[in-house]
């Protein structure tokens, strides 16, 4: 979804655009890729009925999400409209 709203940017801020719906995308692949490993430590975890956090997932989503948020701030504000 994020990627098509920086993909409707892309005639008023130009070409920079590309570089955040491609970094949208690879976060959405990523996550979509490593979905059934997690899902499956989930389905071990309640088996074991012991559940580790996975912290370093929370954060790398945490810090892709911020990092497309900064992008976009910054075309906003740094790219006149075209």
């Amino acid at each position: 979804m994020a990627a098509a709203v920086f993909l409707r940017w892309a005639p008023h801020h130009g070409t920079f655009v590309g570089l955040l719906a491609g970094a949208a995308l690879c976060v959405a692949l990523t996550s979509n890729v490593t979905r059934k490993r997690r899902f499956r430590r989930a389905v071990q975890g309640i088996n074991d009925e012991s559940l580790p956090a996975s912290t370093a997932s929370v954060l790398t989503l945490a810090a892709s999400v911020a990092a497309l948020a900064l992008m976009g701030i910054y075309t906003l504000l740094f790219f006149p409209l075209a």
